[in-house]
């Protein structure tokens, strides 16, 4: 719902990342983009050039979500995992 009327939905709890360094961001590949909560929390957050991305997905790589992410933060280079290959 949040995709298609492209709304951010409001986050409760942010955690304060200005201490940290790296951040790893791990977030699955939503109609080939960032889920609209991952967007928000980039959106209301400063990451400066911490940004480490990994991408789950089920087939469309990276699909749309690097450039969303270099929106908002330099990024370091990503990484994709494939569904598949996530052990159950």
């Amino acid at each position: 719902m949040e995709e298609i009327e492209e709304k951010l939905p409001k986050l409760k709890n942010l955690p304060d990342v200005s201490a940290y360094d790296k951040i790893i961001l791990i977030y699955p590949l939503w109609w080939s983009d960032l889920p609209k909560p991952v967007e928000n929390f980039l959106l209301t957050t400063d990451f400066e050039d911490k940004i480490y991305p990994i991408v789950t997905h089920g087939g469309g790589g990276f699909g749309n979500s690097i450039e969303t992410l270099k929106k908002y933060a330099d990024i370091a280079e990503p990484l994709e995992i494939y569904s598949s290959d996530i052990p159950s």
